[in-house]
């Protein structure tokens, strides 16, 4: 019992830093001046996916999957691919308020499946901490929520592959390394987003200034390497509905950066939002984990 308790500390730890990690990707997409964004996409999860395979190969911890690891290593990276996909579509069709708040109740859709999918049960506690979380998300997003409904249909469709994405990883954590899962699903998301740039006539043999190229590495590295990284590393130890929750955090992190580099002062009610979100995260981070 004192392992899972450490196991899970370290889960906590590592879901917070990703939280921090996740809130530089909208900052650095701004600073993608000129980049298609499903390009991007594809830029950020290839990048990204020679990094990991890099380090999983001087790490030795790459093997071959069985054959239901392999299929599911494969859902679970499509589900990744073509949730950054259809939640950058989101944001070109909708308000960033309605992407925003609607791809954040990913909980909610990971809390109703993680009892059927993983036999993990939410608690009253948890239960009572996603809905805190996700009303402070609508109450941040309100003075841009607006009607859209296709591109609000596509940021649905983004948190619940983000759930598939945390239930998958979840049940393959269980049976491999970090650096083992991550190289080959992030190396399908970016099979998936390469797939899409050809479908729409994406052009992704392209020059662009060293400032942007420098934020396509940023966003590959910090929010991805490291922000899934740290995400899938904890999935070894804390339940689904616990890890898809902390991260809400990210955009009172994106909110901070933002005011910090920007100027761009949030309204009272984001901040009333903020601190719901905060509280919620706070108490779930506080509760011990059953690994």
């Amino acid at each position: 019992m004192r392992g899972q308790g450490r196991g899970s500390s370290r889960g906590i730890a590592a879901l917070l830093a990703a939280s921090v990690c996740y809130g530089s990707a909208a900052i650095l997409i701004r600073l993608a001046k000129g980049v298609h964004p499903v390009a991007l996409a594809f830029y950020r999860l290839a990048l990204s996916s020679v990094i990991v395979l890099a380090g999983a190969a001087a790490l030795g911890t790459l093997r071959k999957p069985a054959r239901w690891e392999a299929k599911a290593l494969a859902s679970s990276g499509v589900a990744l691919g073509l949730h950054f996909i259809a939640f950058v579509a989101s944001v070109k069709m909708t308000s960033v308020a309605n992407a925003t708040f609607l791809v954040n109740t990913s909980p909610v859709f990971v809390a109703l499946a993680a009892p059927l999918a993983l036999g993990e049960k939410t608690s009253r506690v948890e239960a009572l901490c996603v809905t805190l979380a996700t009303a402070g998300i609508a109450l941040a997003s309100l003075g841009g929520l607006t009607r859209a409904s296709a591109g609000d249909a596509l940021a649905v469709a983004a948190a619940v592959l983000l759930a598939a994405y945390t239930l998958l990883g979840r049940k393959l954590r269980a049976e491999m390394p970090t650096t083992c899962y991550i190289s080959y699903v992030y190396t399908s998301a970016s099979l998936v987003a390469m797939a899409a740039c050809l479908a729409i006539g994406v052009e992704v043999a392209k020059l662009y200034p060293s400032e942007v190229v420098a934020a396509i590495v940023a966003l590959a590295v910090v929010p991805t390497v490291f922000g899934h990284g740290l995400y899938n590393y904890a999935l070894g130890s804390v339940k689904a509905v616990v890890a898809n929750t902390v991260p809400i955090l990210e955009p009172v992190v994106a909110s901070t950066l933002a005011l910090l580099l920007f100027s761009e002062k949030p309204a009272p009610q984001q901040l009333a939002g903020y601190a719901m979100i905060a509280v919620s995260v706070a108490v779930i981070a506080a509760r011990r984990q059953p690994s």
